[in-house]
C-alpha cells in the first residue's frame, strides 16, 4: 500500500474511532474533563481524539473502555 493511501486509512480511522469514543462519553454522561480525570490525562487530549486529529493507542481507549464499565472490540472485516 502506498504511503499516501496509508495516511488516508489512518485518518478515515481516526474519524472512526473519534466518533465511537464521543457516542461511550455521551452515553456514560461524561464531560471531556471528567473522561479525562478518570483516565488520567488532559481534556485537550480527548477532544483531540473524538475530533480525529489523531489515532489513540490501544492501551488507552482499553483504559477508556475499563473505566467506563464497557468492553474494548476490534474486529477485522472483509473489504467490500
Amino acid at each position: 500500500m502506498k504511503k499516501s493511501k496509508l495516511k488516508v486509512n489512518e485518518k478515515r480511522l481516526s474519524v472512526r474511532v473519534g466518533k465511537e469514543l464521543k457516542k461511550l462519553r455521551a452515553t456514560s454522561e461524561l464531560t471531556q474533563k471528567s473522561l479525562a480525570l478518570l483516565i488520567d490525562t488532559h481534556s485537550t487530549a480527548i477532544t483531540r481524539a473524538e475530533g480525529g486529529k489523531y489515532l489513540p493507542s490501544l492501551r488507552w481507549l482499553q483504559k477508556i473502555a475499563w473505566n467506563t464499565r464497557h468492553k474494548l472490540v476490534i474486529k477485522f472485516e472483509k473489504n467490500k
